[in-house]
């Protein structure tokens, strides 16, 4: 980007808090991995409350009965998070109670059926940050979706990878459209990375599928004018 805001920061703490949420993981993974998790997602949150979306992933811990790497994510994300406590202690708690009563008063959530409406703006918006063509969102999110689903049944070692991108994605979509007012692109840079995470496990599926070279020049040469098209439209 040619500007600098908090959440252009986000990318790249999300890509590390996925790295090491995978890692920990690992069977006889060290617990650096899992504390730098915690830390990449207290640094997030500070960056952007919408990194919250994130939080629910580090249940996978729990899930996979790893207490052990709960925990010291959880230490983690706390360490990180002692300067806005104490600014909290210190004020009153004047942030978390601002957010209740956004909260409490409803003006800034969404109803029933603009959270619906707000759903399907995100997807688009998340779609059109990479593809920068409204008209290929419903077919590229169809073929995406799809090819997801054929990895998680046909290939088992990468299912703890596609269900943790998928994840993000949905939280983050999730919680996003719960929000009244207008979405904003930068609302979705938690998820930046796994979306092009995702992207990328697609095209290898492709690859990996095809052995004609002139469809595979024809993707390649469709990779090329995305990536054109984006430095085009960077602000």
């Amino acid at each position: 980007s040619r500007a600098a805001s908090n959440p252009h920061l986000t990318p790249f703490f999300a890509i590390v808090f996925l790295y090491s949420l995978l890692q920990s993981q690992e069977k006889n993974s060290k617990i650096f991995w899992a504390i730098l998790s915690g830390v990449c997602l207290g640094i997030m949150f500070q960056l952007h409350y919408l990194a919250a979306s994130l939080a629910p992933l580090l249940l996978l811990f729990l899930i996979r009965k790893m207490p052990q790497q709960f925990t010291a994510s959880m230490a983690g994300f706390v360490f990180l998070m002692l300067p806005q406590i104490a600014f909290e202690i210190k004020n009153e708690f004047f942030v978390t109670n601002l957010f209740i009563k956004q909260i409490t008063s409803g003006n800034n959530l969404a109803t029933t059926q603009s959270f619906v409406s707000h759903l399907q703006i995100s997807a688009n918006q998340l779609f059109n940050i990479f593809l920068s063509n409204k008209t290929a969102t419903p077919f590229a999110l169809l073929i995406l979706t799809g090819i997801s689903f054929i990895l998680l049944i046909k290939k088992p070692k990468n299912q703890i990878v596609l269900i943790v991108l998928l994840a993000s994605i949905v939280f983050q979509l999730i919680l996003t459209s719960l929000y009244s007012g207008s979405i904003e692109p930068h609302y979705f840079s938690t998820v930046y990375t796994s979306f092009a995470l995702l992207f990328g496990f697609a095209i290898w599926f492709i690859f990996s599928k095809i052995g004609n070279v002139f469809v595979k020049s024809l993707l390649v040469l469709l990779l090329a004018q995305i990536l054109f098209q984006n430095a085009l439209n960077l602000n």
